[in-house]
């Protein structure tokens, strides 16, 4: 696409930057002075070249004994839920895959709930693994899914670890 391109190499690269700063393509286009739609195509791009350029090692299936958990990052606590974390706030949601002893996956997700989540733990864990999480309610029903081994750990009780798993 970029050798058809009717764009300059000037407009290309800061294209590129924009995007590798995290700039969205309504700004880039304003920035550039290109059409959105044609922003949006580059970024398109850029996404798929990065996916095909992945080391194999990342797109693998997850084995083994692996644990799952969810968190919330950035933002500001905002004002009136003192001490709140979390959900009351403009954090970003961000779910995490633990391969014991190897690899760790994480994406931001859009919000935790079951049916985001266990598409990416479908997509991303062996069948035959053994799952540890938590009690949130995003991790219900993966036995139904076919996950044998799932241990749940109930943080609010102070369990941390029961020999067989940790988070």
């Amino acid at each position: 696409m970029l050798n058809q391109a009717k764009l300059s190499d000037y407009k290309i690269k800061k294209i590129i930057k924009c995007f590798i700063i995290d700039i969205d393509a309504t700004k880039t286009s304003l920035i550039v002075n290109v059409n959105r739609n044609t922003v949006n195509r580059y970024f398109n791009l850029f996404r798929l070249l990065i996916y095909h350029k992945q080391p194999e090692e990342f797109k693998r299936i997850m084995k083994g004994t692996v644990e799952l958990d969810e968190s919330y990052f950035g933002g500001k606590i905002k004002r009136g839920y003192p001490g709140k974390r979390g959900r009351g706030t403009d954090k970003k949601p961000v779910f995490g895959i633990y391969e014991r002893d190897n690899k760790v996956y994480t994406e931001i997700v859009p919000n935790c709930k079951k049916k985001i989540l266990q598409k990416i733990i479908l997509g991303k864990i062996d069948k035959d693994s053994i799952v540890v999480t938590d009690f949130w309610k995003g991790y219900s029903g993966l036995i139904d899914v076919g996950y044998g081994k799932h241990i749940r750990l109930n943080h609010k009780k102070g369990v941390w670890t029961d020999g067989r798993g940790h988070i």
